[in-house]
């Protein structure tokens, strides 16, 4: 009978344990690794960076499983209408937004997704029930017939194709729950929809023609802004089952700002997040939303300083609705 071998495994390189011996004791090669420290933590398994969170292709876990893959939450950001744009050769009509819109998305952690005028019945119900999120944009003055005023000689012409889809986004958007954020005009048409109305004309908030102007915002103690600006904020808020008031840290601020309108009336529910030295409202939100709703008269995607704290609470609140929502089966 041939004498059988033992088989050998390569040597290990420094600092490897080998497998554990017959007797259960691990033979060490090379010098130790140093243990880890009291208090630090644990590093993740795997680092997912770049994988599944970032739009990488799904792994296994150690199990053999497959992970599920977590996309960055949807974000719908609306859009301009405009009957004559140029660029390079061509003039023509086109939807369209300011590039720091959907930077202001990504840099937030969010996809970005422009959403143009629809008229087709239901679009708009439709387009809130794919998304986890939503940004009323900044642009032209809100007719004043929506609001039952008439116009003054310095309020602009009107967007009537943009004032109705976007009144239909933010009813539907409050209606499912959906995370809302107004953006300048954004924020009056939020007033608008629940009732409200709005100062047509003032001074001292925008700068020359397309120069965005600076002015300071102090956000009220207590509220939902508060606590993003103040650095409190858990993201939960009063739309989401949390948040018990606090902020009073959040300070006066400078903001990029270009506005001659402003809320004048509140709408039903809002309340005041914020003021300009002049008395000015620059926020609102609405304590009693299913879902989290603000809005900010000034612009924060024109901040060359790239303040992304209001954006990321509302990524914040897509990205806890969209873990809530039940799996497709």
């Amino acid at each position: 009978m041939p004498r059988r071998h033992r088989r050998t495994s390569p040597p290990l390189p420094p600092g490897r344990p080998s497998h554990a011996s017959r007797r259960g004791r691990v033979r060490e090669e090379g010098p130790a690794a140093p243990p880890r420290q009291p208090g630090l933590p644990r590093l993740p398994r795997r680092n997912r960076i770049g994988t599944a969170r970032y739009g990488g292709p799904p792994y296994r876990d150690t199990d053999g499983r497959p992970e599920v893959r977590v996309p960055a939450p949807l974000i719908g950001v609306s859009t301009y209408l405009e009957s004559s744009v140029r660029w390079g050769v061509w003039d023509q009509p086109a939807a369209l937004l300011p590039a720091g819109y959907h930077r202001l998305v990504q840099r937030a952690g969010g996809l970005a997704a422009l959403l143009p005028p629809d008229a087709a019945p239901g679009a708009a119900a439709d387009a809130v029930a794919r998304l986890d999120g939503l940004v009323i944009a900044g642009g032209p003055d809100v007719e004043p017939a929506r609001y039952g005023a008439a116009p003054r000689p310095e309020t602009g012409p009107p967007a009537r194709e943009r004032d109705a889809w976007e009144l239909a986004l933010i009813g539907a958007a409050l209606a499912a729950g959906l995370p809302l954020l107004g953006i300048c005009r954004g924020t009056q048409l939020l007033n608008v929809a629940l009732g409200g109305t709005l100062v047509q004309h003032l001074t001292g908030h925008q700068g020359p023609d397309g120069v965005f102007g600076t002015h300071t915002v102090t956000p009220v103690p207590g509220t939902e802004l508060a606590r993003v600006l103040g650095g409190e904020s858990s993201g939960e808020g009063w739309g989401d089952g949390g948040g018990d008031g606090g902020g009073e840290g959040a300070r006066s601020m400078a903001v990029p700002t270009y506005h001659h309108q402003a809320v004048d009336r509140l709408g039903d529910g809002l309340v005041v997040g914020a003021r300009a030295a002049d008395g000015t409202v620059e926020a609102v939100e609405l304590p009693g939303a299913a879902g989290w709703t603000l809005g900010v008269q000034w612009h924060p995607e024109a901040d060359t300083g790239a303040d992304v704290r209001v954006m990321r609470a509302l990524v914040s609140a897509a990205e806890r609705r969209a873990r809530r929502r039940p799996a497709p089966r």
